[in-house]
């Protein structure tokens, strides 16, 4: 390809990317995608350091999923063909949520939740494994 055509295309292909509308399953995919990297960094978390270390990232993913909310909560509502494709994410969503409870319930047991990554996921600080919910 000539750089004629090169400097010609690239920029269009950019801005497309940038100024492509956001829609319910761009998002509920992007909210799929959120959920598969907070289950990585929570599977990371084995002892203090690695916790430590995991943080910056799940304060990351948190500030992105706030993202996402403020951008949906921009969409109107939901078509039925996007309720259809959301539908259909549902089974890797639950395999996710499933998987970053039984982290999260590791974690607790494991005496490894710190202050920070409590703040994160929205557990109080104070949660002994004890007194910790149990997943089904």
């Amino acid at each position: 390809m000539n750089s004629f055509l090169k400097s010609a295309i690239f920029p269009l292909v950019c801005c497309h990317a940038v100024m492509a509308q956001d829609t319910h399953v761009s998002l509920a995919n992007e909210i799929v995608d959120l959920l598969s990297q907070t289950e990585v960094c929570l599977n990371l978390c084995r002892d203090e350091e690695s916790v430590r270390e995991v943080v910056p990232q799940l304060q990351e993913l948190a500030k992105l999923a706030a993202d996402i909310k403020e951008r949906q909560d921009k969409l109107p509502d939901l078509t039925p063909e996007e309720d259809r494709e959301i539908a259909s994410l549902i089974r890797t969503y639950l395999t996710l949520q499933r998987a970053i409870d039984e982290h999260v319930d590791r974690i607790i047991a494991e005496q490894l939740l710190s202050p920070e990554l409590a703040s994160i996921l929205c557990i109080s600080p104070d949660i002994t494994p004890s007194s910790a919910p149990t997943t089904n």
